[in-house]
């Protein structure tokens, strides 16, 4: 008398299909793997650009890159995100470095705006504050209202005089 179960397969047989199943799904993964590194890396990833004759060009199609822009007060970062219109792009702009820079002006640097900028554009982003939305806006309409402010404060007297000669 036979007791137990009889197997069609032999177990070495059995053992090796689940062992090419593994590797198969090792591959599968593998490849999803390299496919989302590319993607991240290669597609959604800025390129840096040298100059701003880079960035101008870039501009023209939205493509992605960045680029360093420094004048004599100042060091921006320009990152070019992706098209807003037909006409125009979306960039991130974040003050890297203020020259000179005084206790209230310290306080901008590491912060950012997105600005829509039109592609045929040859100013900068932060030059047209009305086309930018941010914490970087935000933190400069404050310090020039402050200004504003203190500035008719002080000379009071002579708007007040100025006004009624008129």
């Amino acid at each position: 008398m036979k007791r137990g179960i009889e197997y069609k397969y032999d177990v070495s047989e059995f053992n090796f299909k689940i062992l090419k199943k593994r590797i198969i799904l090792a591959i599968i993964i593998l490849i999803i793997g390299i496919i989302i590194y590319f993607a991240y890396f290669r597609l959604l990833t800025a390129k840096e650009c040298k100059d701003l004759e880079c960035y101008e060009k870039s501009l023209l199609n939205c493509k992605k890159i960045w680029v360093i822009n420094e004048d004599n007060k100042s060091v921006w970062r320009y990152e070019i995100l992706n098209e807003a219109s037909k006409n125009s792009c979306n960039v991130k702009v974040i003050l890297l470095k203020v020259k000179e820079a005084t206790l209230e002006a310290e306080v901008f640097q590491g912060k950012e705006m997105i600005c829509v900028v039109n592609k045929v554009d040859d100013i900068f982003p932060e030059k047209d504050m009305l086309r930018c939305s941010g914490v970087l806006k935000e933190k400069l309409q404050e310090i020039i209202i402050d200004r504003m402010h203190n500035y008719l404060l002080k000379n009071l007297g002579e708007i007040q005089k100025g006004l009624k000669e008129i």
